[in-house]
């Protein structure tokens, strides 16, 4: 007969195997942890980075006016609140965000000064007869990129509220009914 015991030896490499392996797994979870904290953090840098910040001075901007066709300035303490609107004519949110911008600013007496800002250097012709509005506000075409990076504006389209030369409040993408509504509250 044989002897059908587990030899010591063996138990204690199955041993040392099962502890290496639950080791291995603590040590894995730990660095995932940390890996998705980082990741969370750098994620929330790049949201928080995207919209101009609350207070923040907003320079003089310079660009082509779309009415005549030259240079025009946008100076942000000629007026004690101004609207500023970017877009660009290709962005998919901005072209959705358009009914809403009409809503606010189309065929009604304007509360208060409005500008919109491209970084384009021309818009396609098609694109400004498709959108009244743009004959109806001031519109600066070819607004230089760093302005842009001053205001750290990276995202379109965004409807900034200036209030003494200064960023007042920020919404950022597609307006909502309510953002239409809280806009004109604070016109």
């Amino acid at each position: 007969m044989q002897d059908s015991a587990v030899k010591p030896s063996t138990v204690y490499v199955l041993l040392a195997l099962v502890v290496g392996f639950a080791v291995s797994d603590a040590l894995l979870l730990v660095r995932l942890h940390r890996l998705n904290a980082e990741i969370a953090s750098t994620v929330q840098v790049r949201k928080a980075a995207t919209t101009p910040a609350i207070g923040q001075p907003v320079p003089q901007i310079q660009g082509t006016s779309l009415k005549d066709k030259q240079p025009s300035a946008v100076d942000p303490t000629s007026s004690p609140r101004l609207l500023l609107l970017v877009f660009r004519s290709g962005c998919h949110y901005c072209q959705a965000n358009w009914e809403n911008w009409d809503k606010l600013f189309g065929g009604s007496q304007q509360k208060l000064p409005v500008y919109m800002l491209t970084a384009e250097d021309a818009l396609p012709t098609d694109f400004v007869d498709k959108h009244p509005l743009l004959k109806g506000v001031n519109v600066l075409t070819g607004v230089d990129q760093e302005i842009f990076q001053d205001l750290n504006s990276k995202t379109t389209p965004q409807t900034i509220l200036v209030v003494d030369g200064k960023v007042a409040k920020v919404w950022e993408g597609v307006l909502s009914k309510q953002d239409v509504r809280n806009i004109n509250q604070q016109l």
